[in-house]
């Protein structure tokens, strides 16, 4: 069991490492959108999606560890989760998953936070785009608006600011 123990430690380790990594590059598209560095934002986008594809083999391996953990005498056929193996364990490796669990924890509550705001930075240049369309085609002309999904959808009534003195 404790070789099991030490995988899923280095396992849950590197997903940890990941969410960091995710965060990171999530953190740069938002500069990239704000900069309007669209070559950039293609190639995070690419490394996001590699680094996602690797998250997702990690947490295959951890959920397959649990289940060979499942079948040791100690856990008698119940598949643990971490909470109950950081009750469960000894001290060292009950610190050490621990310490993981609230990194990642905290990871991901950030990576959601700034998904959010890359979403909303998307939805509203793509708004401000459909918005100089209309305003260079004039208001007689009907153009469709699309959300960051690709999705058509009502105009929304957005406040546009047209600078004029440059």
């Amino acid at each position: 069991m404790k070789e099991l123990i030490e995988q899923l430690v280095s396992v849950v380790a590197q997903e940890a490492e990941h969410c960091e990594r995710i965060l990171a590059l999530l953190r740069n598209q938002q500069r990239h959108l704000i900069e309007g560095n669209v070559d950039e934002l293609r190639t995070s986008v690419a490394e996001q999606e590699k680094a996602m594809r690797r998250s997702r083999e990690l947490e295959q391996r951890r959920q397959s560890l649990l289940d060979d953990l499942s079948h040791t005498p100690q856990f008698d056929g119940e598949r643990p989760g971490l909470a109950r193996l950081i009750t469960t364990l000894s001290d060292d490796y009950a610190r050490r998953l621990e310490s993981l669990r609230t990194s990642m924890t905290h990871s991901i509550q950030q990576v959601i936070k700034t998904k959010e705001q890359n979403r909303m930075l998307i939805e509203r240049s793509l708004y401000n785009i459909n918005e100089t369309i209309h305003l260079l085609a004039s208001a007689n002309v009907a153009v469709a608006d699309y959300a960051a999904s690709g999705a058509e959808r009502a105009p929304a009534a957005v406040p546009l600011s047209v600078n004029r003195l440059g």
